[in-house]
């Protein structure tokens, strides 16, 4: 009984990581990557010329890769509802002109009904999210910490 859960489970990750709602947000958050696989209990994820094992790439690749995934099955579950996103510092590994395409995604995701929660201690980030936030006027907020320990 638990293993035919189990396969069923299996069937529909692998069907998941086909549909256009995960690969999706695979494309526009990596700006590389075009399909995912499982190969056993290994996620592999193709570019155009290459598979790559998750394990095999960067910190940055792996972090915007499974947010993709989030993203994706989060949408293929909700349909046309909307969610929240809490990320903590979920961009710090990426470079700074893919932080930028990050943003993007986070502003897309914010205009059609997500609410976004980010937090982080880097400053580039930050800008980032103001600059970004400024599109959507009061219904943007920002709050920094003071840094002062209470009680």
């Amino acid at each position: 009984m638990l293993e035919s859960l189990q396969k069923d489970e299996d069937t529909k990750i692998a069907k998941g990581l086909k549909s256009r709602e995960v690969l999706e947000p695979l494309h526009q958050i990596t700006r590389r990557y075009e399909a995912l696989k499982l190969e056993g209990d290994n996620l592999v994820v193709l570019d155009s010329v290459s598979s790559f094992s998750l394990p095999e790439l960067s910190t940055g690749a792996q972090e915007q890769i499974l947010l993709a995934l989030r993203i994706g099955f989060a949408r293929k579950i909700l349909k046309h509802d909307q969610l929240f996103l809490i990320l903590d510092d979920a961009f710090q590994y990426s470079d700074w002109k893919r932080r930028a395409w990050l943003m993007d995604v986070m502003v897309d995701l914010a205009r059609t009904g997500w609410q976004i929660i980010y937090f982080t201690m880097d400053d580039h980030i930050k800008a980032l999210f103001e600059s970004r936030g400024k599109v959507f006027g009061d219904k943007y907020r920002a709050y920094q910490l003071s840094g002062e320990i209470l009680a």
